[in-house]
């Protein structure tokens, strides 16, 4: 096994009370190949190679499914056509919710400040114990049905964040409009 930078996926969040430098936690989604190897034989290396001896990063396994329904090649690549858009809008929703966040904690005092939280976790205990939700997202469906309950779930997250600032807004209004009297 060489160590090399992985070509794959980066996740980086930047909220505030993170203990990492300046705030920034980045984390790297890798693929291990394991050939003739087990799964466990080549965490093991990982580990003993990027932690133990060399101490160059913590690594968390993302627990995937092993048995995804992938269908067929083409409708794999027509499905890598709509991913980039997939990932706009996500990147886009979660963009907006922790502005919004951010927003509304600012100029608050540092005691009533309260942390981002997904699924009851911090974003980065959250993906250090990530586990797939297969009973919202079945691995026997079709990509193209996960995908689509994915972008779902996050357009009506987009629009609840939506409707929960017009209510912020309007009670500020109300409380404005109560100190002009």
């Amino acid at each position: 096994m060489s160590l090399t930078k992985p070509k794959r996926a980066t996740i980086e969040y930047n909220l505030r009370g993170s203990n990492r430098i300046e705030g920034i936690a980045m984390y790297w989604l890798c693929s291990l190949p394991y050939g003739d190897e087990g799964a466990d034989q080549v965490w093991s290396r990982l580990q003993e190679l990027t932690t133990y001896t060399n101490d160059y990063s913590l690594n968390f396994k993302f627990k995937l499914p092993d048995t995804f329904k992938v269908g067929t090649l083409d409708s794999l690549l027509a499905l890598s056509d709509d991913l980039s858009k997939v990932n706009q809008a996500v990147e886009g929703t979660v963009n907006k919710i922790r502005r919004q966040l951010f927003e509304l904690q600012t100029g608050m005092p540092e005691e009533e400040q309260t942390a981002a939280f997904v699924e009851g976790m911090t974003p980065e205990s959250y993906l250090q114990r990530f586990v797939w939700n297969e009973a919202k997202y079945p691995s026997r469906r079709p990509p193209k049905d996960t995908v689509n309950a994915i972008m779902d779930t996050v357009q009506k997250l987009d629009e609840d964040l939506k409707v929960h600032m017009r209510s912020h807004i309007h009670s500020n209004a109300g409380v404005l409009w109560v100190l002009l009297l």
